[in-house]
Parts: structure tokens; sequence; C-alpha cells
């Protein structure tokens, strides 16, 4: 796929805000943080598919906030997560000590659905918050919601969570 491959913002202290990001590449993708303020929007608002980045069945994207100062938000606007049998797709998100994850409401519902991934991972380095707006909906496995939680995230918002069982029943 085409687009961008990597953000490296380590080298940087200053605040930083990138996107809305339409054209990342859809196999690799690698975000670091710099140690300011650093927001990133994925996709930007036009309906559901216009402006959407997009991870391929056997994409790997990472997005790393283990520097970045708090206050800094990775939002998720429009962003395609692949579904179904075959996906061998790896999404790694770590959010430090103080950036939080917003799957926002645009107008459009958003939903995103983490369950057929071959590997994610959602952390974080103490307390910190996943915000589901109203109108967006997040599918992530039981295993990989707890472990988001023991890592110190908190889920809130008036959107819906829907977590799966090892069945694949909801849990919650």
């Amino acid at each position: 796929g085409r687009g961008l491959i990597e953000i490296d913002a380590s080298a940087s202290s200053g605040d930083l805000v990138f996107g809305p990001l339409t054209r990342i590449n859809e196999d690799t993708f690698a975000f670091q943080s710099g140690t300011g303020v650093n927001t990133v929007d994925l996709g930007k608002t036009g309906g559901p598919g216009a402006d959407a980045v997009t991870l391929s069945a056997d994409g790997n994207w990472s997005f790393d906030f283990s520097m970045a100062a708090a206050g800094s938000e990775l939002r998720f606007i429009d962003a395609e997560i692949p579904t179904g049998g075959g996906v061998t797709a790896e999404l790694s998100i770590d959010l430090g000590s103080g950036t939080s994850l917003v799957f926002a409401d645009t107008g459009d519902a958003i939903d995103v659905d983490f369950s057929d991934l071959a590997s994610f991972s959602l952390t974080a380095d103490g307390p910190t918050t996943v915000e589901i707006e109203a109108g967006a909906r997040v599918v992530m496995n039981g295993a990989d919601a707890q472990a988001a939680i023991s890592s110190g995230i908190t889920f809130t918002g008036d959107g819906v969570l829907r977590v799966l069982g090892t069945s694949g029943d909801d849990m919650l």
C-alpha cells in the first residue's frame, strides 16, 4: 500500500498536532510521540469511508505515546479495521501516562471492531481514559479489555463498548 509509513516525533519537545491523517499506509505504520502534548486524528468527517484510514487484513500499525505529555490524544474519527476470517493484522496502542483515546462522534456512526485482529494491544502507564462518544461503537475481546483495564485504562462516554467472551458472546 501507499501512504505515510512513519511519524517519529521523539526528538520534539513542543506540542504537535497530526491530522487529520487520511493517507497512512494500510500495511505498515508507526507513530512515536514527542515529549510535548501530541494530538493525532485518524481519518476525518465526511461520511463513512470518505476519508477513512484503513488497516489491511495483514497490516501492522503501532501508536506509541509513552513519551507524550499529559493532555495528549489519539482520536479515531474514521478508521477501518479488518474483520472476518483470515485476518492477521496487528495493532498496538500505548497511551503512556497521560494520553486519552477517543472514538469520536462525527455525526456518522463510527463502528470500530478490534475483535478479529491477530494481535491487539491497548495499554497505559497508569490512569488514563478511553472515551467512546455517543454514536460510536467499539468491539474488543474480553482478554484485551481486561489487559487495558489492568494497565490503568478507564472506559467512559455515552457510546457502546461491546466486550466479547471467549465463546463470542457479550461479556458486558
